[in-house]
């Protein structure tokens, strides 16, 4: 079986977390003109998370040994 992913995104009204830091995601780990940079991975959430706490924004964190950099979301009850 295959899905759009926009389309379950949208019919469950699935909301994107801004990002702050790092516009891509993922890195191929090559140099020069083959390297390749994505956003493969998203933040993302229903509206009752949003009114759960007062987070705005997910962060991209130092990339450690994987070839995706690893997002933090703070939780701040409010």
């Amino acid at each position: 079986m295959t899905f759009d992913f926009g389309l379950i995104v949208m019919i469950l009204f699935i909301l994107n977390f801004d990002t702050c830091g790092i516009n891509y995601t993922w890195f191929n780990g090559r140099r020069g003109t083959t390297h390749t940079q994505m956003r493969l991975d998203r933040s993302i959430c229903n509206e009752d998370w949003i009114y759960f706490g007062d987070t705005s924004a997910c962060c991209t964190l130092t990339l450690s040994q994987s070839d995706h950099y690893p997002f933090l979301l703070p939780l701040h009850k409010g």
